[in-house]
């Protein structure tokens, strides 16, 4: 049986899958997945939710879960470096929005304008 089954969609590329909560109470679900099959160039996706039961069901129509462009501009280095800073910078995600307007601007967002939202980006909130 896949771990995975019922959290996310089985995926060949897919690497891993965090979910961690951040110090404003805001869960995140960082996935991690191989570009090219050898491991060395990974992509990632971080979607956020207010509440953890949210994001363990994305597809429901109920689910009030974003996506949020962050993306590490340290492209040189390795993907699990990279994978850590992302997961250090959303653990710490008060702080981290004093830098990232737009981390902010999801953590200020109550549920109910979280489900017309598809993501957060630099130049605002993006409906669906």
């Amino acid at each position: 049986m896949d771990p995975r089954a019922g959290i996310v969609p089985t995926c060949p590329r897919l690497l891993a899958v965090v979910l961690l909560k951040g110090d404003s109470g805001r869960s995140y679900r960082l996935s991690i997945r191989d570009m090219d099959d050898t491991g060395l160039h990974c992509s990632f996706t971080i979607e956020g939710a207010r509440w953890r039961t949210d994001l363990l069901t994305p597809y429901k129509t109920v689910a009030a879960v974003a996506s949020l462009c962050l993306q590490s501009t340290q492209n040189d280095l390795p993907a699990g470096d990279r994978a850590v800073t992302l997961v250090l910078s959303l653990l710490r995600d008060r702080q981290t929005a004093m830098r990232i307007p737009l981390l902010g601007q999801f953590i200020a967002a109550d549920r109910a304008l979280l489900r017309d939202i598809g993501m957060f980006t630099d130049e605002g909130p993006m409906p669906e």
